[in-house]
């Protein structure tokens, strides 16, 4: 195997070209204008050579690699409101479980994102996502189905009476669920 082989296999992100050969290609490019030449030479890709002449002001940093990170937030991103009310939350009650949270917000903030971003969010700003038990999980999943099922109700999209039939099922289906476990 060789180095270059070697080197990709054992590096997560391959950039097998230092800057000092991009600005070296770079250079004799604009020196000859021989683009053969200079491919040949350097082993390199027409593409990648009019890249790094195109990026070339002189300076080595030119050619460095840059931050592929985005300069704003994604469109679906949380909000700066939504983050508040997390923080909030998560401040008074250091011991709130997910799904305690997910469900307050819900109901009290009209939270209507994901379980999982809630999640993701919470592991982002560095705070450790409790652990919740098997009854806890059945609890949130209850109060879960319970805010869609009044939020169709708001919408008008359940009538009175199948949000009833619908809430008693449910807790019907809960309460036979933890008189199993116990």
């Amino acid at each position: 195997m060789d180095i270059v082989a070697q080197k990709k296999k054992n590096n997560k992100r391959y950039l097998p070209h230092t800057v000092g050969t991009k600005e070296g290609a770079v250079k004799l490019y604009r020196q000859t204008k021989d683009i053969d030449f200079v491919l040949r030479r350097y082993h390199i890709s027409k593409a990648s050579l009019m890249r790094w002449n195109k990026l070339y002001d002189g300076t080595k940093e030119s050619l460095m690699p840059k931050s592929h990170r985005p300069h704003n937030q994604h469109p679906n991103a949380h909000t700066e409101e939504e983050l508040t009310w997390i923080r909030n939350y998560h401040r008074r009650n250091p011991n709130i479980s997910i799904c305690e949270l997910y469900g307050k917000l819900r109901q009290e903030k009209a939270y209507s994102r994901h379980p999982g971003s809630l999640y993701r969010e919470f592991v982002y700003v560095g705070e450790p996502a409790p652990q919740i038990t098997e009854h806890e999980h059945a609890a949130f999943y209850l109060q879960f189905q319970k805010s869609i099922l009044a939020s169709l109700k708001k919408r008008e999209l359940l009538t009175h009476s199948q949000y009833d039939r619908c809430i008693e099922e449910i807790e019907k289906q809960f309460s036979k669920n933890n008189h199993s476990q116990a």
